[in-house]
C-alpha cells in the first residue's frame, strides 16, 4: 500500500469515528468495508491493522454501536464492522498470528465493548483458527509455545466472563473453542516432547495452573441455574473428549459428579432435569463416559422412572430417559439387557399398546426409538435372537399401523421403522459424501442380506409382497410430503441388494397400465413439493450408484432400465422438457 492508500483509510475511520449520525457512520463503514474488501491483500490487512490498532478498536468503541430510534425507525447496528472484522481475521495465518498480532485487540472487543454480535464473531474467528491448529503452525520452539499458551489461558478468561452478556450460542462456540483448543495443544505438545524423545507431561494446557479462568467459571455458574448449566454443558462436553478429560478436569476441577447429582434431583425444576438428562445422552456415548456415569449410579435412578404413573409429573421425564437409554443400547444392547432389562420390556409394550386414541404420542415415541435403534444391525441381530417373539409382535403390530392407523405421524413412522429393517447400518458405509457412499454400499455384508431377507420374508407371510409394495405406492401418491418420503425410505431399503432389486423392478400394476417404473418412479409430476422430488432424486441416485457399483445388478433390472435411471439422475430433480411452437406474424 501507498502512503496516500493508507492515509485514505486512516481518513475513513477518523471519520467514523467523529461522525455524529447513524447514516453517516454507516456510509463510512460501507467504504472502509468496500476498500479493505477488494482492494487489499491479506499482508496489506494485516500490516495495517497492526500498525494502527486504534483503528480497529474503532470499529467497536461504545460510541459507534449506538442505537438511534430517530434516525432509523427501529432498532438497528451495524453489520459493515463485524463483516470487517472477520475479514481482518480471515488475513492472517494461524491461530499463533492471531494472538500474538492481535492480543490487545481481541482483549479490547471482550472487554470494552458491549455488542454481542461482534463477541460471537470474535470466539467463532478462534474456533476456526484452533481447527486448523497443527504442528506445521506453530512455532517450535517451547518458550514461544509457553507464551502461546500463557496468552491463550488470558483471553480464554475474558471469554469466559462475556457468558452471562451472550446468547447460548455464544457459549457453544467457546465450548467448542475449548475442546478444540484443548485437544490440539496436547496432541502438539505430546509430539514435539516425543521427538526430542521426552516424556509427555503436558496434559490440559488451558486449565493448568489457571486458577483464574476456574474461577471465572465458577463465578458464572453461581450467578443463576441457567448459567450453571451452560458451565456444566462445558465440562460434560470436555469430559466427552477422553478418561483423562473427564477425571482431570471435569471431576477434579469442576466436580462434575456433584453438579450432576444437583440436576438431576433438583424435583422443583423439571426443566433442569430434562437438560442435564439431555446431557448425559452425550456422555454415555464413549465407553469411559459410559462407564462413569454406570458408576455414580444415574442410570439407575434413572431407569426406575420408567415404572412411574403416566400421569404423574414425572411422566414428563420419559421421553428424554427413552432416549438416553436409546443411546446406550444402540453402542452396547448386550450391556443394556444385562443392566437394564427394563428398557427393552417397555419399549416393546408402548410400542404393542393398541389403544391408539389414549396413547398416540407414546406409541409414535416409541416406534421412532425402534427406528433409531434398527439403523445399527447389531442391534437388529441382537434384538431379533434375545426378543424373538416380541420381534415378531412388533413386526404384525406396525403393519397393522401402516395399513390402517389414521394418525399421519405414526403410520409413517411405522413405515420407515419397517424399511430400517431392510436397510444397511449407515457405520457399513464410512463416507460423509453421498455418491461416493452409496457406490460403496458392496461393503455390506452376506450376513445382513441374509437377515434383511428373512426380515423381509416374515413381513410378506404376513403381507404379500405385492400388496405391501402397492401400499406403500399408495403412500408415495398422498399430497403430504412426510408420507411420500417414508415410502421413499422402503424404496431405498430395497435398492441394496440384488434380492431388492429384483422385488423392486418386477412389473407391479400401478397408475392403469403403467409400470412403477415409467408410472412412478421416473414421472416427476407426480411429486408436489422440491423435498418431495429431491428425496425421490436420491433414491434414484442410490439406485444407480449401487447398479454401477456391481454390474451383476444390471442384468436384474435390464440395461434399458439402467439407462433410465442413470439419465433421470443426471437431468436432476427440477428438469422439465423443453417444447418448440413456432410463431406466425398476424396478418
Amino acid at each position: 500500500m501507498t502512503s496516500q492508500e493508507i492515509g485514505k483509510l486512516i481518513e475513513l475511520f477518523d471519520g467514523i469515528l467523529a461522525a455524529s449520525s447513524y447514516k453517516q457512520k454507516s456510509g463510512l463503514l460501507s467504504q472502509a468495508k468496500y476498500y479493505i474488501s477488494n482492494q487489499m491483500k491479506n499482508d496489506e490487512i494485516r500490516e495495517f491493522f497492526v500498525k494502527n490498532p486504534v483503528n480497529f478498536q474503532t470499529l467497536f468503541s461504545l460510541n459507534i454501536w449506538t442505537k438511534s430510534l430517530d434516525e432509523s425507525g427501529g432498532i438497528v447496528d451495524y453489520p459493515e464492522a463485524n463483516e470487517i472484522i472477520e475479514r481482518i481475521f480471515n488475513s492472517l495465518t494461524s491461530l499463533n498470528d492471531l494472538v500474538f498480532s492481535f492480543y490487545d485487540q481481541v482483549a479490547f472487543i471482550l472487554t470494552q465493548n458491549f455488542d454481542e454480535k461482534a463477541k460471537h464473531v470474535c470466539v467463532k474467528c478462534f474456533l476456526e483458527f484452533t481447527k486448523q491448529l497443527d504442528s506445521s503452525n506453530i512455532d517450535s520452539n517451547f518458550q514461544s509455545r509457553q507464551e502461546l499458551v500463557s496468552k491463550l489461558k488470558k483471553l480464554l478468561v475474558l471469554f469466559v466472563q462475556q457468558i452471562p452478556n451472550t446468547a447460548s450460542s455464544y457459549a457453544n462456540v467457546l465450548s467448542d473453542f475449548i475442546c478444540f483448543l484443548t485437544v490440539r495443544l496436547n496432541k502438539i505438545e505430546a509430539k514435539f516432547q516425543q521427538d526430542q524423545r521426552k516424556v509427555h507431561v503436558f496434559t490440559c494446557s488451558v486449565f493448568d495452573d489457571n486458577q483464574d479462568l476456574l474461577d471465572s467459571l465458577e463465578k458464572v455458574s453461581n450467578q443463576n441455574s441457567v448459567l450453571n448449566f451452560r458451565v456444566m454443558e462445558l465440562f460434560i462436553r470436555l469430559g466427552s473428549i477422553s478418561d483423562n478429560h473427564l477425571i482431570s478436569i471435569s471431576e477434579e476441577k469442576y466436580n462434575l459428579s456433584k453438579q450432576i447429582n444437583n440436576f438431576l434431583n433438583d424435583t422443583s425444576d423439571i426443566l433442569s432435569q430434562l437438560n442435564c438428562i439431555e446431557l448425559l445422552g452425550d456422555l454415555v456415548i464413549p465407553p469411559h463416559g459410559y462407564y462413569y456415569v454406570l458408576k455414580h449410579g444415574y442410570l439407575r435412578n434413572l431407569i426406575n422412572y420408567l415404572s412411574v404413573s403416566p400421569d404423574s409429573e414425572n411422566a414428563l421425564l420419559l421421553p428424554s430417559i427413552i432416549k438416553l437409554f436409546a443411546y446406550i443400547t444402540r453402542e452396547r444392547p448386550q450391556e443394556s439387557k444385562e443392566h437394564f432389562p427394563e428398557f427393552f420390556n417397555y419399549l416393546f409394550q408402548i410400542a404393542l399398546d393398541e389403544n391408539l386414541a389414549k396413547h398416540s404420542e407414546n406409541i409414535s415415541f416409541a416406534v421412532e426409538t425402534f427406528c433409531y435403534l434398527f439403523e445399527n444391525n447389531l442391534v437388529k441381530k441382537f434384538i431379533l435372537n434375545n426378543y424373538k417373539n416380541n420381534f415378531e409382535q412388533l413386526l404384525q403390530r406396525l403393519l397393522w399401523i401402516t395399513k390402517n392407523c389414521i394418525n399421519d405421524r405414526i403410520k409413517t413412522n411405522a413405515l420407515r421403522c419397517l424399511s430400517e429393517l431392510f436397510s444397511p447400518d449407515p457405520s457399513l458405509l464410512d463416507c460423509d459424501d453421498a455418491d461416493i457412499k452409496w457406490k460403496n454400499s458392496h461393503w455390506i455384508t452376506s450376513e445382513w442380506i441374509h437377515m434383511s431377507k428373512e426380515i423381509y420374508e416374515h413381513v410378506t407371510s404376513l403381507i404379500s409382497h405385492e400388496n405391501f409394495f402397492n401400499l406403500c405406492l399408495s403412500y408415495a401418491k398422498e399430497p403430504f410430503a412426510e408420507n411420500r418420503k417414508s415410502a421413499h425410505f422402503y424404496f431405498k431399503a430395497l435398492s441394496q441388494t440384488e434380492w431388492g432389486l429384483l422385488l423392486l423392478f418386477t412389473p407391479n400394476k400401478f397408475n392403469c397400465e403403467e409400470t412403477f417404473l415409467d408410472g412412478y418412479l421416473l414421472n416427476r409430476l407426480i411429486e408436489l413439493d422440491k423435498p418431495s422430488l429431491e428425496s425421490k432424486l436420491e433414491t434414484i441416485k442410490l439406485m444407480v450408484a449401487n447398479l454401477e457399483s456391481n454390474s451383476a445388478l444390471v442384468s436384474i433390472i435390464g440395461d434399458l432400465t439402467y439407462e433410465k435411471l442413470k439419465h433421470y439422475a443426471n437431468e436432476g430433480a427440477f428438469w422439465v422438457r423443453g417444447e418448440s411452437s413456432v410463431a406466425f406474424e398476424g396478418v
